[in-house]
């Protein structure tokens, strides 16, 4: 999710004096090295991460329950970040910040990658929910919580994450009569815009996080008092209940800490941008780029972690690719052998 905040020389655009986000900083052959080699290794730890969490859910039905779908759409979302967001910026940053592609290309990428982004804060907001659902409804949650609506709610913050960014990154010059992007550079128009960008801020980041800490908060609350009734019942049925309570509690606790690291950096310097260009070093603000898309890579780390199932499935995913890829080498070999042998016979 990047929007360029670095000053350059001014140029005409129209009648109008725009700033130009193009310069070739000019980055030795070994950072390109070192930044291709990061950039390769964060695209497919998200890539495989995020592939094995989707694949686990479709092959074993033990694990489609309602609260993997919230998970499986995170999962989803973190995969297009590796599949757009990733390649598209990684390819802008090793040619020294110069876009191939054009301005028609830009704001397709721009829109998926502001609406994964978003749809990502909205996904762990829902995964939080859910599990307050879980605990605080008991075994009333499967009559609450159903496939369906997962099914609507889940298209629904799609549609809500496209509205946030979507009409802006597509018709804001359309709308302002001309363009501050100069050619062969990439970045959204509204980036030095303060209104709109701490609006967006608060609405993609700061409210969801408000509301997940919410559900953490009362999510400990009603494990607490589980907890205290277990004390005075003494029954095994509710120390075993209140174990996985607290496990629950402790793994979302882990994955809301990670997206607060991983976003945090990004949000403020985004806002300190849109006020003072020069107040945020370029490459610092690179890096939350990169920590910020580094998220979608940890999320499958923190399921494998969390839940058994999944961590089951990851490692009979990845020894059945390995024992195919095997067998196919043992097959091609003796097919080697076999037309060796049949040449030396036909002489």
């Amino acid at each position: 999710m990047a929007t360029d905040m670095t000053t350059y020389p001014t140029q005409d655009i129209g009648n109008v004096t725009a700033t130009s986000v193009y310069e070739d900083r000019g980055y030795p052959l070994y950072g390109k090295v070192m930044a291709g080699t990061l950039i390769g290794l964060l695209y497919f730890a998200i890539l495989i991460g995020n592939a094995l969490t989707i694949t686990s859910f479709c092959m074993d039905r033990q694990l489609r329950t309602v609260a993997n779908y919230y998970i499986l759409n995170l999962a989803a979302t973190d995969l297009l970040v590796g599949l757009v967001s990733v390649p598209f910026y990684g390819i802008f940053t090793l040619l020294d910040y110069h876009w191939p592609f054009g301005p028609a290309v830009c704001k397709v990428y721009c829109v998926i990658d502001f609406l994964a982004c978003a749809e990502s804060s909205l996904a762990i907001f829902l995964i939080s929910y859910d599990r307050l659902e879980i605990v605080r409804r008991g075994a009333e949650y499967a009559k609450y919580s159903t496939k369906k609506r997962a099914a609507i709610l889940i298209p629904v913050t799609w549609f809500f994450a496209f509205l946030l960014y979507g009409p802006a990154i597509i018709g804001w010059d359309m709308w302002r009569g001309y363009s501050t992007i100069p050619p062969n550079y990439c970045r959204v128009e509204f980036a030095t815009n303060l209104a709109y960008v701490v609006i967006t801020s608060i609405i993609e980041f700061f409210v969801p996080f408000i509301m997940v800490v919410s559900c953490n908060a009362l999510l400990y609350w009603h494990i607490r008092k589980r907890a205290r009734a277990f004390a005075s019942s003494q029954s095994r049925e509710d120390g075993e209940a209140v174990k996985r309570d607290r496990k629950v509690l402790k793994n979302l606790s882990t994955l809301v800490t990670v997206f607060l690291f991983c976003w945090m950096p990004y949000t403020i310097a985004t806002i300190v941008i849109s006020l003072c260009e020069q107040c945020v070093n370029v490459d610092l603000y690179e890096f939350f780029i990169w920590l910020l898309w580094g998220n979608a890579s940890m999320n499958a780390i923190l399921y494998a972690y969390s839940n058994e199932r999944f961590r089951s499935n990851y490692k009979k995913i990845i020894l059945r690719v390995c024992c195919r890829r095997s067998m196919n080498k043992v097959s091609s070999g003796n097919s080697s052998v076999s037309a060796a042998t049949d040449t030396t016979a036909a002489k």
